[in-house]
């Protein structure tokens, strides 16, 4: 079971707080299963 859940929820997550996701990127030693949201105020 993964710890960590899936973009799409981060995705809603951030916008049910007011905020959209501008940039996310992947790290680089596990590409597609870790990210990094930057997102700004709506």
């Amino acid at each position: 079971m993964s710890r960590f859940r899936y973009r799409d929820a981060v995705e809603e997550s951030l916008a049910g707080a007011r905020f959209a996701a501008v940039d996310v990127g992947e790290a680089p030693d596990r590409p597609g299963r870790e990210f990094v949201f930057v997102a700004r105020k709506v």
